[in-house]
């Protein structure tokens, strides 16, 4: 009676051990599936970043014209025209090196 009664402790603590390390291994399997989807996910990302990048890259080279950049440069300028009254009006002083670029 003994010796049955030993087995079965010893029978109930091999399946104990059993459904631990398979629910350990389930878990381990659930956390390898969620590390991929977080590296696709990420990839994902990381490409729809550099296609944005890459697309903006090209719409900036076809727009920015020497003739767009001069356009900009000109409205620049009048937006910070300020007009003087009075005796003492001051010189306006403008980098001759950025109007050589537009020349």
């Amino acid at each position: 009676m003994a010796v049955s009664e030993a087995e079965k402790t010893a029978n109930v603590s091999e399946i104990l051990m059993e459904q631990k390390r398979m629910e350990k291994e389930s878990s381990r399997r659930q956390q390898e599936i969620e590390n991929q989807m977080y590296i696709a996910r990420q990839k994902s990302l990381g490409d729809s970043d550099f296609y944005r990048e890459m697309k903006e890259a090209e719409a900036n080279r076809l727009k920015l014209t020497p003739e767009f950049l001069e356009l900009k440069f000109n409205e620049a300028i009048a937006d910070n025209t300020k007009i003087f009254f009075g005796d003492k009006v001051p010189n306006m002083v403008v980098d001759h090196k950025m109007l050589e670029v537009f020349q």
